[in-house]
């Protein structure tokens, strides 16, 4: 009769089957730190930790991934191995010191260590999106960041792309695109996805159309911070960025004398993905350093409720980005960067006996960029700026309805400026020159190429240490659109200890494109072309912003609302046709979009737990015609939650390297637009559960996303009944589609 296997084989097994080779790691981990502790001989170890003759309770002492907390006593027992250790104490408001010491077998040793007291100070949050480097309490716009272990978890919990990155920000929504390709946009403040700009350390990297890369083409293995700013911003960023900015800051090379960085990440999911990235960083002299990001990914093709369609779209990735530094005398520093990238992505109809048959959608993807940002002191307070960037992109697209679509996108960028600093005002005054253009091979009527001059000023003034504001305007001069001057304003006050208020308010243009949301996943085969070259009788999409925010600060909690208001004058929407050769056109809508919300946050950070929780209030409509005569009516915009909230928990227990985190989010109804089987989507809960484990420079972690097992089919079918007139087999996506999804791996710092 064979043996019965051991409860580790079992364990092993069960891994294997459900969740794939990488969680593993946790199984193997925990058996051979058990059989390591056994097979050697360990002492007792009393550490005591002071001050100045004084016990320092709850302080942090470990080596590795053993340690303890001091008791009131300021004593710790420790178990440690026979031989050589090295122990570190550590505590908010002293500086962190090391004692090294030899244990022997079965013999019991005390050590001490002497603490130093010193004032804590956190290292200030420097952003850069508003145009001057400021720290985050004193730039009068307001910038949202996300920073620190917010990085470093969210990376975790979905490190082959940015969509988890950014999707608890308050006022910025990741809004599924087309469901046979898995894509994402990003909207702030309730704007369509098109009216957000991207830039990766300032640069339009990848590019300046929606035909660019999106959220789930970027890794974060290499990013240090996210800045958000919300509304109207063009007249920081020009005609590309009426609904807000995103500036995406990677990580620097370690400083002089620094250790080298060499990060390595593996993971794997439960739905066959595959994801492998890595950064490395060093110095090679005084004034030049590197990076390098280099990754690949594949995603298995998954269908999990039998209707002829892929719930999760199949994908291979590859990416590559070195990026040199260059650091000189008085503040002089140069970026120089490049990237490579392929995707192939293939989703849409899957061959099935209990479904209708449909095609598969495909989508193949090349993207390459040259960039270069960098600042050289003129003269004590003066500074000469400048950023240039060139990209380009070529696309293959089989959509469902067999249409292929073959088109590329090219864009640039140059621009300098010059920033003085005098006294208590900063100024800062530039001229850019924006190029894109857009080639569709298999259509005529949507190309375009657009060329921007621009000249910019911004005044920074600190009246008091109570008052500091803001002015920018800017000028583009567009060759298909005109002229359009727009400015926008921030106050900041600081009057109260304690408390903080920004009012911001301000124009915004926008340059239309052939590329909105509704038309990313029926491409441009059954709309009207337009003669000759694209948009003839569009016209500038302009916007009024105004927001108010007030935030308060203290030790250990954050607390912040910001009101906010935006009105859309002439926006491009898609309107079906319903008789003729052609399903749909590209018009300025016949009145303005409306906008208006309320989000909140809380920050409550105390050791060991830390709370993050927000709520969002979203109310946006828009003017849409409802036949060829020039009726219109007002509707809700469509796919916008009119309420959303979360709650993130997370614990840090220093002692052991452990942390555990579980995040709630509530998406409320929303209005669904052209889907047969509602008017209205149902709300619906998610959460999220993550637990990392460090291990010398190495950490564990486990992932579990959406265990809710939220799918929106399991409200309804996601099939139309049969292809609509533009070519949309499905309804649009509101909810997730994957469901319930383990992932795990390991972070490697080597």
């Amino acid at each position: 009769m064979p043996s019965r296997p051991s409860f580790k084989v079992m364990l092993i097994r069960t891994c294997i089957n459900r969740s794939g080779i990488v969680p593993l790691i946790f199984a193997l981990a925990s058996s051979l730190a058990a059989s390591n502790v056994s097979a050697q001989q360990t002492a007792k170890v009393t550490v005591i930790v002071s001050s100045g003759g004084k016990h320092v309770p709850d302080a942090i002492v470990r080596e590795q991934n053993v340690g303890g907390r001091t008791d009131s006593a300021g004593i710790v027992m420790l178990e440690l191995t026979q031989g050589a250790h090295t122990l570190q104490a550590t505590k908010l408001g002293y500086a962190p010191d090391t004692v090294s010491f030899s244990t022997i077998a079965g013999l019991d040793t005390t050590v001490s260590i002497e603490l130093t007291e010193r004032v804590h100070t956190t290292a200030p949050v420097i952003v850069t999106a508003a145009r001057t480097e400021q720290r985050i309490e004193e730039v009068p716009l307001r910038v949202e960041v996300l920073a620190g272990e917010d990085v470093d978890e969210k990376t975790a919990m979905r490190p082959g792309d940015l969509t988890q990155m950014v999707a608890e920000i308050p006022g910025v929504r990741v809004q599924p695109g087309a469901p046979g390709m898995g894509g994402a946009n990003l909207r702030v403040q309730g704007f369509r996805g098109q009216y957000t700009e991207f830039l990766t350390d300032g640069l339009p990297l990848t590019g300046a159309s929606e035909a660019g890369l999106s959220l789930v083409q970027l890794p974060p293995l290499d990013l240090a911070q996210i800045e958000v700013i919300k509304g109207a911003a063009s007249a920081l960023y020009g005609p590309t960025a009426l609904g807000g900015v995103v500036n995406f800051v990677t990580r620097r090379p370690p400083p002089e004398g620094g250790r080298p960085i060499r990060d390595l990440l593996f993971s794997s999911s439960s739905f066959g993905g595959l994801d492998g990235v890595g950064f490395a960083g060093d110095r090679l002299n005084d004034s030049w350093s590197y990076t390098v990001l280099g990754g690949a990914h594949r995603q298995s093709l998954r269908e999990a409720d039998s209707d002829g369609w892929a719930d999760i779209v199949g994908s291979t990735r590859g990416e590559l980005r070195p990026r040199l530094f260059w650091s000189g005398t008085s503040g002089s520093r140069l970026l120089l960067t490049a990237g490579l990238s392929g995707d192939e992505r293939h989703g849409g109809g899957i061959s099935s006996a209990s479904a209708p048959p449909s095609e598969s959608d495909r989508l193949k993807s090349r993207h390459g960029d040259i960039g270069a940002v960098g600042r050289i002191a003129l003269s004590s307070g003066t500074l000469l700026a400048f950023r240039g960037s060139i990209a380009g992109l070529s696309r293959d697209h089989r959509f469902p309805t067999g249409a292929r679509e073959q088109d590329g996108d090219a864009s640039s960028l140059a621009e300098i400026s010059a920033t003085r600093s005098v006294q208590r005002a900063i100024f800062v005054g530039g001229f850019a020159a924006q190029t894109d253009a857009y080639t569709n091979h298999s259509l005529s009527g949507f190309d375009f190429a657009f060329n921007t001059l621009s000249a910019f000023a911004q005044t920074t003034l600190t009246a008091s240490d109570a008052i500091s504001l803001s002015l920018t305007g800017r000028c583009d001069r567009h060759n298909r659109y005109g002229t359009s001057c727009v400015p926008v304003a921030g106050v900041l006050f600081r009057q109260l200890a304690g408390f903080s208020e920004r009012l911001s308010a301000g124009l915004g243009a926008y340059a239309p494109t052939p590329f909105i949301d509704e038309t990313q996943g029926i491409g441009f085969a059954r709309l009207r072309p337009f003669a000759g070259a694209f948009a003839p009788d569009l016209k500038f999409e302009r916007a009024r912003n105004f927001s108010m925010d007030v935030a308060y600060h203290t030790e250990g909690l954050d607390v912040n609302a910001t009101g906010y208001a935006s009105r859309i004058s002439h926006p491009v929407i898609l309107r079906e046709i319903t008789t003729g050769p052609y399903a749909g056109e590209l018009i300025n809508a016949p009145g303005p979009t409306h906008t208006r919300g309320l989000d909140v946050f809380a920050v409550f950070t105390g050791d060991p737990i830390s709370i993050t929780a927000f709520y969002g209030f979203l109310r946006a409509r828009e003017t849409v015609p409802t036949d060829d005569a020039g009726t219109s009516t007002q509707r809700e915009v469509p796919y916008n939650p009119s309420h959303r909230a979360g709650l993130d928990i997370a614990f840090d227990i220093e002692e052991t390297g452990s942390r555990f985190a579980i995040e709630s989010y509530y998406t409320g109804r929303q209005y669904a637009e052209d889907d047969p089987y509602r008017k209205t989507t149902p709300g619906f809960t998610t959460i999220e559960l993550l637990l990392t484990q460090k291990i010398a420079r190495q950490q564990l972690f486990l992932s579990v996303d959406n265990l809710t097992n939220v799918r929106q089919t399991n409200y309804g079918p996601l099939l139309l009944p049969s292809p609509s007139r533009l070519g949309r087999p499905t309804t649009e996506l509101w909810a997730p589609l994957e469901g319930r999804t383990i992932r795990a791996g390991i972070r490697a710092s080597l």
